[in-house]
């Protein structure tokens, strides 16, 4: 480090030149950077699709999905750069991340404003529901694996074999369709109608 002094002989502490940082550097390089320009474009068009879509009486997680099919590789995603310049491969990870994170919090958010009399209320409608998501996924899981069976001529046993296919196709459905897709959906539609 060194000093240098302003005109009334006060020393000025000045970093070395390695630490500087310049005010024309190339900011995908800083993943801090990268993070908050994903998070600021991703919020401000969801919030101009939901305005927008609140003109025609629409809830706001419309807009956020259509934000993100835009901003996704099925529109955007197709010029040539624009997923390697806001959403490269080494930032998605933290996005991700933090995108989770976001979605547990909200989630525990919601589950603090519910009421227990709504749930000891409506347990008729929601049973049929839930064991329709277990049941379904699990049947096709059995269809699939005996069709499997036939293909594949394992040397297991027909009956472990349509279990462990039958479980694993359920907790692929469930995980991949339900979790990921739905409960984020599910979330912000209860907040839009303040449930």
């Amino acid at each position: 480090m060194s000093f240098f002094y302003d005109g009334f002989r006060r020393p000025i502490l000045s970093m070395p030149p390695s630490n500087r940082r310049s005010l024309f550097e190339d900011p995908r390089e800083d993943l801090l950077s990268v993070f908050l320009l994903q998070v600021f474009t991703t919020l401000i068009l969801s919030k101009i699709l939901a305005k927008i879509l609140s003109f025609i009486h629409q809830p706001a997680v419309i807009g956020q999905i259509l934000a993100g099919i835009i901003l996704g590789p099925s529109a955007l995603g197709f010029i040539p750069g624009f997923s390697g310049f806001l959403f490269a491969t080494h930032t998605l990870i933290s996005f991700q991340l933090i995108s989770s994170l976001g979605l547990i919090f909200f989630m525990f958010y919601l589950g603090l404003k519910m009421d227990p009399n709504e749930i000891k209320q409506g347990w008729r409608r929601t049973l049929p529901v839930a064991s329709a998501s277990i049941i379904v996924p699990v049947g096709v899981g059995f269809v699939v694996s005996l069709w499997l069976y036939r293909m594949a001529a394992v040397g297991t046993d027909k009956i472990s074999f349509i279990l462990f296919v039958g479980r694993k196709f359920h907790l692929y459905i469930y995980m991949n369709i339900i979790f990921y897709s739905i409960i984020q959906v599910q979330a912000s539609v209860l907040q839009h109608f303040r449930f």
